[in-house]
């Protein structure tokens, strides 16, 4: 097999916070000394803002938007090795329309998914919120070629979906489709987004946020994001099992419960 095949012309990290942090680090790490990603762009997205109170458990060096600030990290490791590319935009599917006054009210810049994907591309859903994952999983259910990372932001919650799409048919099925709850949740979260443009803005984008990630730790972040990443290195190099697609193995870890990583291991 051509192993070649499979690298993708972009790699986007949606989240840059707990889990995105970390795994965009261990991305650069991995793509800045393997000559078969010189092409390839690693691009980080998050319109939130890092915090000094946020360095317990994630990865930056100074204060500032997290998709800019962490991008700036980056760049200071590995220069010019790597194709770093900063989105500071929240992902909004095309029920939000691109105007100034939402962007204004909102205290945010939007982004549509189809911004961001494009055909053989690798996404990494390490945000909060269920809305903008929902947003990028049915765009990339459009896309040719695709894979896209879903990985858990709770406490216990350290469990990674793939989603695969080659030639333009499911190679696994859409993590809203195996948990369809998340569609209620996302259109939830649309609402409230959506309400908040008709009322004055009473508290910060950081704010709010801060309620979604109250329950994580770092262990959790580390353990999540190292799982989406061996699940990304095994996807590359062909090694996923039909187990892996269809959800991981609960074994103990420490006293917590989480996945295992054999479950992305050959014939596991």
């Amino acid at each position: 097999m051509d192993k070649n095949r499979r690298i993708p012309e972009r790699i986007v990290v949606v989240g840059a916070g707990g889990n995105g942090s970390w795994l965009s680090f261990f991305l650069a790490q991995y793509m800045s000394y393997d000559p078969r990603f010189s092409d390839t762009e690693l691009v980080i997205v998050d319109h939130d803002r890092f915090e000094e109170k946020n360095k317990s458990r994630q990865f930056f060096s100074r204060p500032g938007n997290k998709a800019e600030s962490l991008v700036g990290t980056l760049k200071m490791r590995f220069g010019d090795r790597i194709k770093l590319v900063a989105e500071p935009r929240m992902v909004v599917d095309e029920r939000v329309e691109l105007n100034q006054d939402i962007e204004d009210n909102l205290g945010v810049f939007l982004i549509y998914p189809w911004e961001l994907i494009s055909v053989n591309s690798v996404v990494f859903l390490c945000v909060d919120k269920f809305y903008p994952r929902l947003a990028i999983l049915q765009r990339a259910s459009m896309t040719y070629r695709v894979c896209v990372i879903n990985g858990g932001t709770g406490p216990f919650d350290w469990g990674v979906d793939i989603y695969i799409r080659e030639k333009g048919r499911d190679v696994t099925r859409r993590p809203d489709i195996v948990h369809p709850e998340l569609v209620g949740l996302a259109n939830a979260e649309l609402a409230e987004m959506l309400n908040q443009f008709n009322q004055p803005q009473t508290e910060g984008c950081t704010q709010r946020m801060e309620t979604d990630a109250a329950g994580q730790t770092f262990v959790s972040n580390l353990s999540t994001a190292t799982l989406m990443f061996q699940t990304f290195v095994a996807y590359l190099e062909g090694q996923l099992t039909v187990s892996s697609y269809e959800g991981g193995i609960m074994t103990k870890q420490g006293g917590l419960v989480g996945p295992g990583l054999r479950m992305i291991l050959p014939g596991s």
